[in-house]
């Protein structure tokens, strides 16, 4: 799991119901969706979602054999690395 400091209010202020896409790593792990649980994705997919905290986090469903996500392992995330907030091509938020 990779936890951003991108807090949930931000977020929401700023993309309100436009499309959005949270960047990291390579273009194919990109994701456009926000999910409320780990379980609304099958297991091995990515996931962005809101934690107890109210901060974004990226991770991947049971995507490490014991451990409950693997973000930072399977797409070689590190803590530093920057995780964007995109609007219709134009940079929104920055962790």
């Amino acid at each position: 799991m990779r936890i951003t400091n991108i807090h949930r209010d931000q977020f929401v202020t700023l993309v309100k119901d436009q499309p959005f896409r949270i960047t990291f790593g390579r273009s194919q792990y990109d994701i456009t969706v926000l999910n409320q649980t780990y379980d609304e994705v099958p297991q091995g997919e990515r996931v962005a979602l809101f934690g107890a905290g109210g901060m974004l986090e990226i991770a991947v469903n049971k995507g490490v054999e014991g451990s409950g996500g693997g973000a930072s392992r399977l797409f070689g995330l590190h803590v530093q690395d920057p995780v964007r907030v995109e609007l219709r091509g134009q940079r929104a938020l920055a962790s």
